[in-house]
């Protein structure tokens, strides 16, 4: 998903601060290194 050498995600795409707070990681954005579409579909369970 994102950079696995990143020192502030390491590869998650995600930074959770002391706080609790979490946000994307802005390195990795910036880099271009994330992908944004999930390899890895859940089934929604919706039958037409």
């Amino acid at each position: 998903m994102a950079d696995p050498n990143c020192p502030k995600c390491k590869g998650k795409g995600i930074i959770t601060e002391k706080n609790g707070t979490v946000h994307t990681c802005w390195e990795c954005l910036r880099k271009g290194t994330m992908d944004q579409h999930s390899k890895d579909l859940k089934d929604p369970g919706i039958k037409l």
